[in-house]
């Protein structure tokens, strides 16, 4: 997941106390903004933009990436995820409580942190079958009782969204609670 926090929030919030509810409100509509697009930032990076590397394989991994927006928020969509006829259980929300000032945005299907952060060399042997097996770019079946996988660096598509949404965070608040002023 990603963490990000607007240094002197709280006094921020003090400043247009005076608008009531309606600072609040802006607020929330800059951190919601945020997280949508980190959402789609981070999707866009599985897709192979944003300099990422295009793996048809982590489709499904794009799908279950999803901002979960706390309640009472400004946007109707409090949870931008919609699963689709494929999703599988791990799709669904983080089971986290999500405060109205926040907003959460990640994946909880369980190889994401090896696509994060990488994974060092390891064997991966068959489990309830007696072979491995997979198709070669060749088109031609391959099976094996052991394969040595040599690692994978990593492909950061959360933290890169989280970087690139950081210093818009601050400007998004500002231009919400400008609604206010003018």
């Amino acid at each position: 997941m990603v963490n990000m926090q607007i240094e002197g929030f709280e006094e921020l919030k003090n400043d247009f106390r005076k608008y009531g509810i309606e600072a609040e409100k802006a607020i929330k509509r800059g951190i919601d903004r945020t997280a949508i697009a980190c959402e789609t930032d981070a999707k866009r990076r599985l897709a192979g933009e944003l300099g990422g590397k295009r793996r048809i394989k982590l489709n499904r991994l794009r799908a279950s990436v999803h901002a979960e927006l706390g309640k009472n928020t400004s946007n109707p969509q409090q949870n931008t995820f919609r699963p689709d006829k494929n999703s599988k259980p791990e799709d669904g929300e983080f089971g986290i409580a999500v405060a109205k000032d926040e907003a959460y945005v990640g994946t909880n299907v369980e190889y994401g942190s090896v696509i994060e952060y990488g994974s060092p060399p390891h064997d991966i042997f068959p489990k309830n079958v007696q072979a491995l097996h997979w198709r070669g770019e060749d088109g031609e079946d391959h099976f094996a009782g052991k394969v040595s996988h040599p690692g994978f660096a990593g492909m950061s598509f959360m933290g890169f969204a989280a970087v690139n949404q950081q210093t818009k965070l601050t400007g998004r608040v500002t231009e919400e609670l400008n609604k206010l002023i003018t």
